[in-house]
């Protein structure tokens, strides 16, 4: 006996399938492009609420004390971070 498949709910999720396909293909690209940081360190993919983040691991370790407004900036001057992926919209 076979089971018939409605087409109605298989191409529902086809682009949902391509979607997935389409971000793994970026992350993949983005970290063979952009392996290391500038200081050395290997480049990570991080979300951080709907973005999804191509950068450095020092941007992962918390910033904290009366001095972390400076160290976050000196960060951000010495590091790499971009954004890959906002929302659903790919980041170009």
């Amino acid at each position: 006996m076979t089971t018939q498949i409605d087409p109605a709910t298989t191409t529902a999720l086809l682009p949902e399938v391509y979607a997935r396909q389409q971000m793994l293909e970026l992350i993949e690209d983005a970290m063979r492009d952009v392996p290391f940081c500038e200081c050395g360190a290997p480049m990570t993919v991080d979300a951080d609420g709907d973005t999804l983040w191509l950068e450095c691991p020092t941007f992962t370790e918390p910033s904290t004390g009366r001095l972390a407004w400076l160290r976050g900036g000196i960060r951000a001057a010495l590091h790499q971070r971009s954004v890959l992926v906002r929302g659903d919209a790919i980041a170009a």
